[in-house]
């Protein structure tokens, strides 16, 4: 399924698609990484081990500082717009406890409770991501004066500023521990070099890389999403005042 973004300037809506397809990059390696943590679990012991600091590593290395440089480029600009102070509150909540729940992964005594506390993560990262993606980031695409293609380029650079020139890589893993459904013996990793594209693109106003599915019944179909920046106080629902 193609969507369609409508946004206040060409740029705007690339960089929606860049910063979504960089959330569901994020999303499918800790899925991966979370299924992984449950299948070694039940057959080797030794590898469970293994994956469980591996994706310690992941949440160290991407995971968390995404979310700082997060909180640092984005969350300011948005909470400064008042219909989305209190939204822009909870999503810092949600990264403290994204934060609680690696503190916890890191601490996990057993496979089984790295795996149980993985799959935690892996759930509150996904509904965090829906929220800044249905709402923060088409908000800031049609603010006018705002530009999220800045921003995301801002969050850019803060990562790559924090993060190491070594610490993106492809993990390669033996066939026996990976799940059913994985591909190639390996999960990707995000590099430098892949981020640079993809924020590249939203500021030059290209189209990012699809991050969604394109294929059976969706294929040609085209979502509209049409992205309103405020409500004008004379005819804002009740609801939402």
């Amino acid at each position: 399924m193609r969507v369609l973004t409508l946004a206040s300037a060409p740029e705007g809506a690339a960089a929606v698609a860049a910063a979504e397809a960089h959330h569901g990059r994020l999303a499918r390696e800790l899925a991966g990484r979370a299924k992984m943590q449950l299948t070694a679990m039940n057959t080797d012991l030794r590898a469970a081990e293994q994956m469980h600091a591996a994706l310690v590593a992941f949440c160290d290395r991407s995971l968390l500082p995404h979310a700082a440089a997060q909180e640092a480029a984005i969350y300011p600009t948005a909470h400064s717009m008042p219909e989305a102070r209190l939204l822009i509150d909870s999503l810092i909540a949600e990264h403290r406890c994204l934060t609680a729940l690696v503190d916890a992964l890191r601490a996990a005594p057993t496979p089984a409770g790295a795996a149980a506390d993985a799959r935690a993560l892996q759930v509150l990262f996904e509904e965090h991501t829906a929220k800044e993606n249905g709402l923060v980031l088409p908000l800031l695409a049609m603010a006018p004066g705002v530009s999220l293609a800045s921003l995301i380029a801002d969050q850019h650079d803060r990562l790559a500023q924090d993060r190491p020139a070594d610490a993106a890589c492809l993990c390669l893993l033996a066939p026996s521990v990976l799940p059913t459904g994985l591909d190639g013996g390996a999960v990707e990793g995000e590099t430098m070099a892949a981020q640079g594209r993809q924020y590249g693109s939203a500021l030059l106003g290209q189209p990012a890389p699809p991050g969604g599915h394109h294929g059976g019944r969706d294929q040609g179909l085209v979502r509209l999403r049409v992205i309103v920046p405020t409500w004008p106080a004379a005819r804002r629902p009740a609801a939402a005042r």
